[in-house]
């Protein structure tokens, strides 16, 4: 995966600042291995000159995190969608990626005990009615408008439950803008202005809604404005904000949007959860022996080539259940071949 440049950034919502935004060239993200949908996936595809910034990580975002907590912070990011503002040489795009909602898979021939299930979910609905909240929408499917973890475990632990797939999906805004940096800093306005030269930086003095000692410093794209309209600064935002990303100032970015006009870009499913239906049986034969130990290590070594499936992946964790498929589920099936275990459970 190619190491991308970070920075630290927040939203604001209102009118769209007066900033040239590059037209989006779709026939260049148009790979693949993202078609799930995943902001991080949309992250990814990126070269490695794109200076990239997450604004639902506290990390990249302190400014922000330390103003609001990171618990309100994070409830923010999550029910606004997760958003992340990328800028290359030639373009810059704002995507929001949002989790909506998930859909929960049982066996052939059962159903879920749905009074008894959305009584247990109730305190995770957020005021929503419950009709629409959870419901039954055919076949062996139900739709769970929630993607809280602790729903998750309450519909686990239900041994009809085949699988629990999140529906996600990618936004990217059309019309949008980067007007202003939120800093943290003791030092005078005159030196961080002369540290970015790139941006054209005036100090706003109105203190409303900073952080503690933070200041803010509009993006300056206006030069002067004349009877023949207004004459702008020749702000370069691509090395302007790489530099800031690079110093060891905490900030965060001002990002305007025109409402939230945007279109879907990328939409798909990501697996939660799947029941095994047979510990250790990573090659689906109906059997646990040294071929599913095989399998294992291949795909441990090459999952391109020797992929399992996502049932496979699920049989194939049997050491230390949670973890994820590792050296350690194929040592144990060779173990219980050699006659030192005489179950899974004992390794």
């Amino acid at each position: 995966m190619k190491k991308l440049k970070k920075l630290l950034a927040t939203m604001s919502a209102g009118v769209m600042c007066a900033v040239s935004v590059v037209s989006f060239n779709t026939s260049a993200l148009t790979q693949p291995f993202y078609s799930n949908g995943t902001i991080e996936q949309v992250i990814d595809s990126f070269d490695d000159d794109a200076v990239v910034f997450k604004m639902y990580e506290e990390e990249y975002n302190k400014v922000f995190f330390e103003k609001y907590g990171k618990e309100d912070a994070e409830k923010h990011f999550r029910h606004n969608g997760k958003g992340a503002y990328i800028i290359t040489p030639e373009e810059q795009f704002l995507f929001h990626g949002y989790d909506s909602s998930v859909t929960i898979t049982v066996k052939d021939g059962t159903t879920l005990l749905e009074d008894e299930l959305k009584e247990k979910i109730s305190p995770y609905t957020h005021g929503d009615s419950m009709d629409s909240f959870f419901h039954y929408i055919g076949e062996t499917k139900y739709y769970l408008h929630s993607t809280e973890e602790e729903v998750y475990d309450i519909i686990k632990s239900y041994e009809q439950v085949q699988s629990i797939d999140k529906n996600i999906y990618v936004v990217k805004s059309r019309l949008f803008g980067v007007d202003g940096i939120e800093i943290k800093t003791e030092l005078a306005d005159e030196e961080i202005i002369n540290m970015f030269p790139e941006l054209f930086l005036k100090r706003k003095t109105e203190e409303y809604g900073l952080g503690e000692g933070c200041k803010y410093f509009e993006i300056g794209y206006y030069k002067a404005e004349t009877a023949d309209g207004y004459i702008y600064n020749d702000v370069d935002l691509y090395n302007g904000l790489k530099k800031l990303q690079e110093s060891d100032l905490p900030y965060s970015l001002s990002i305007t949007e025109a409402g939230l006009a945007g279109e879907q870009y990328q939409s798909g499913t990501v697996n939660i959860y799947t029941a095994k239906t047979l510990d250790g049986d990573a090659n689906e034969d109906g059997e646990v022996n040294i071929a599913d130990a095989t399998a294992i290590m291949q795909h441990i070594g090459n999952s391109d080539k020797y992929g399992l499936t996502m049932q496979g992946r699920a049989n194939a964790d049997c050491y230390n259940t949670g973890d994820g498929v590792t050296g350690m589920d194929a040592i144990a099936i060779q173990k219980l071949e050699a006659g030192l275990i005489k179950s899974l459970d004992e390794a």
